[in-house]
């Protein structure tokens, strides 16, 4: 039986889109999504490799093979391209806050995680009006 991954092996963190369906959502948006990951190798180098994807043939995509890195940092950087219509909504002025409701509880627990749009971070404060701990038994 295939072990399900809910989170990452070096810190533990809740995984966001661990099973790839989420990635065919970036087609509601626009024709053409790229991929640009980059993690940490066993050996502690970082390496990265692309992805793309055309909306015409979402059956066919293409994987560059993996390469040495030489700075940066780990995380994964999606662009989506030749967009279906202009939207409004997702102008940095409106997404911002839209984005920080939906990701503030995993940002604020996360604190090595930055989520940002047009290089702007997303502020998880805004999006929270207070947080109290309560001890459980």
């Amino acid at each position: 039986m295939e072990e399900t991954r809910t989170r990452t092996k070096a810190r533990g963190r809740i995984l966001h889109g661990h099973d790839g369906r989420r990635r065919f959502k970036a087609f509601a948006l626009g024709r053409v999504a790229d991929w640009v990951v980059t993690y940490r190798g066993a050996d502690g180098n970082l390496y990265g490799y692309d992805m793309a994807i055309l909306e015409d043939s979402i059956q066919k995509f293409r994987v560059s093979d993996q390469s040495p890195v030489a700075h940066g940092t780990t995380g994964v950087e999606v662009t989506i391209s030749e967009l279906h219509s202009t939207f409004r909504s997702l102008e940095r002025d409106n997404a911002l806050p839209e984005l920080a409701e939906t990701f503030a509880l995993y940002v604020k627990d996360y604190r090595d995680v930055l989520i940002s749009l047009e290089g702007a971070p997303i502020d998880p404060a805004g999006a929270i009006a207070t947080t109290q701990r309560y001890p459980l038994k």
